[in-house]
Formats: C-alpha cells, sequence, structure tokens
C-alpha cells in the first residue's frame, strides 16, 4: 500500500504537469491568428523553400510585427522551421545547428507598432524562405519531416499593458503548425 508521503508527491506531480500543460500555448492563444506553411520548389520530392503565413481568423483588427526567420534573433517575433530526418540507408551523423539569443534594450512600444502591419480579419502576412536561409539541405536519401514555430514578439507586461489600453491586439503566445512529411527515394 502506498504511503501518505508517496500519494502527495504523486498528487503534486500531477497537479504540476496539469497546469504546465494548461499553459501550453495553441493556436487560439495568439489573437486569433492562424499560423501556416506551404512547401514551395520541390525537387527530387523535397522542398527546397516554405512560405510562412500568419492569418488573422479573429474579427478584429490584429498588430504584427514582421517576424525574422530562423536564428535571425529580434524582438520582433521569430518563425523556426524544425526538421527531423531519418537516412533510408545509414551513413555518417548529420551536422546540427543551433541558434542564439540576445537581450537589448527595446524601443517605446508606440513607436515599435509604426512599423508593425495592421491585419484586418481575414488579411494575412506572408513570408518566403529558401533551404540556405533556413538552414537545411536535402542531399540524402531518407524521410523528412517538417514544421514550424511562429514565436511572437517580445513585449514587456508593462508594453502590453499599454497597448491593451490603446485597444491595439498583438500577437502572443507560440503557435505551431501541422507536420509535413516528404521522401526522398535516393
Amino acid at each position: 500500500m502506498a504511503s501518505h508521503r508517496q500519494l502527495s508527491y504523486v498528487a503534486f506531480m500531477a497537479a504540476l504537469f496539469a497546469g504546465i500543460h494548461a499553459q501550453t500555448p495553441d493556436q487560439g492563444a495568439a489573437s486569433g491568428l492562424d499560423f501556416r506553411f506551404e512547401p514551395e520548389a520541390l525537387e527530387e520530392g523535397v522542398p527546397q523553400a516554405f512560405r510562412f503565413e500568419l492569418v488573422n481568423t479573429s474579427d478584429h483588427d490584429v498588430w504584427v510585427p514582421q517576424p525574422t526567420i530562423q536564428c535571425e534573433d529580434s524582438f520582433d517575433g521569430w518563425i523556426h522551421l524544425s526538421l527531423y530526418f531519418r537516412p533510408s540507408e545509414p551513413g555518417p551523423p548529420l551536422e546540427g545547428h543551433g541558434c542564439a539569443g540576445d537581450s537589448m534594450d527595446h524601443p517605446p512600444i508606440l513607436d515599435r507598432i509604426k512599423e508593425w502591419k495592421m491585419l484586418h480579419s481575414g488579411d494575412s502576412l506572408a513570408l518566403t524562405a529558401d533551404s540556405v536561409r533556413l538552414l537545411y539541405n536535402s542531399h540524402r536519401a531518407g524521410r523528412y519531416e517538417f514544421w514550424a514555430t511562429y514565436s511572437a514578439p517580445s513585449i514587456s507586461l508593462s508594453d502590453q499593458a499599454i497597448l491593451r489600453q490603446a485597444g491595439i491586439d498583438f500577437p502572443h503566445g507560440k503557435l505551431v503548425t501541422r507536420r509535413l512529411v516528404f521522401t526522398k527515394k535516393r
């Protein structure tokens, strides 16, 4: 029979994981924005570029800064393409990459939003990037599984309050696309 201490620990861990899960951002967490991506320029069955799109699915305007792509760190938000590769045949390991970020003093929020795009309901902001900019290659035969993450702009709590008081909606949270799978035969 489990001790009171073990049951308390299990209850605590369950509550902790439930809280973590409840805080996990989803498609609805970013002001009615939907994040989509589509492959472009297929070569031997694998995309050589992707088109990323933030679509305002809400019934009101959302102000969106131009995000950067793949390790071009910016306080205006960024898009990261992830890849899981399974080779058809064993071979040497592939080199990976990583990103580093830095914090800096942000300009005043009301100055920053002057460069943001206002997306009316149904409008979108689209970006396209090739495999070089997205930091992947598709030289080997195998299974390529891609997905993308949009990270909202870095906005302090006090700046968020200023925007809300001004009636300005903005992206917040993370959005993750569906996964797309491609196979290169040889």
